[in-house]
């Protein structure tokens, strides 16, 4: 509740695809009534219409945005340009993970650890498409040039791909709040851990 205030839901009549994703608007009816929050539609077509707390960012999205990247980097022809696959979560999705840039200095940039946080994955799309030069014909300016200069930067778009696709405000499927899997403070609570949270682990294991 005290981050309702000041909050819009988010609404589309359109269909859940990445086509699709401009027709999402915020709806500014809005407000809290008696600790609920609430909001007024009214449907003028038939079909159906999405409410969302954020703009959902699609796990079509996240696949077309690597394979983007994938695209980019193959013409990048540059042996230090790569897309990885760091490892599965529990359902079997790979974690990826793009790595640029030829600097002697290491960055990790991950996004998305609780899925429902949408906007996250938006800036990493953001963030990918300066730095590869996607929509740009490979062309970059020259802060980014400067940065890839002095950084090789690991760059994860959704650390919780399974929480993404079951509708997961903040866990993934087996209820792991992966903001909280980086390290063991409780001994009868090991963290991460293969069976609770292979997504942190596998992270934890590359930057190692």
């Amino acid at each position: 509740p005290e981050a309702w205030p000041g909050t819009t839901i988010c609404e589309t009549s359109g269909s859940l695809e990445p086509s699709d994703d401009h027709l999402w608007k915020r709806n500014l009816s809005t407000k809290i009534v008696d600790g609920k929050l609430t909001w007024q539609h009214v449907h003028t077509t038939n079909g159906s219409t999405f409410f969302s707390y954020f703009p959902p960012y699609t796990y079509n999205r996240h696949l077309k945005l690597i394979a983007d990247c994938a695209s980019s980097i193959a013409s990048e022809r540059d042996i230090n340009y790569k897309i990885e696959a760091l490892g599965q979560t529990l359902q079997g999705r790979e974690i990826e993970c793009i790595v640029v840039g030829n600097g002697d200095k290491i960055a990790w940039v991950i996004h998305r650890q609780h899925p429902g946080e949408t906007m996250a994955e938006f800036f990493a799309e953001g963030l990918l498409h300066r730095i590869l030069g996607i929509g740009k014909d490979g062309d970059l300016d020259d802060i980014t040039k400067k940065v890839l200069d002095q950084y090789r930067i690991y760059i994860v778009p959704c650390m919780c791909p399974d929480g993404a696709v079951l509708g997961h405000l903040r866990t993934n499927n087996v209820g792991a709040n992966l903001n909280r899997e980086w390290a063991t403070v409780n001994p009868e609570y090991i963290a991460p851990s293969m069976e609770r949270s292979p997504e942190v682990y596998a992270v934890l294991k590359k930057m190692d």
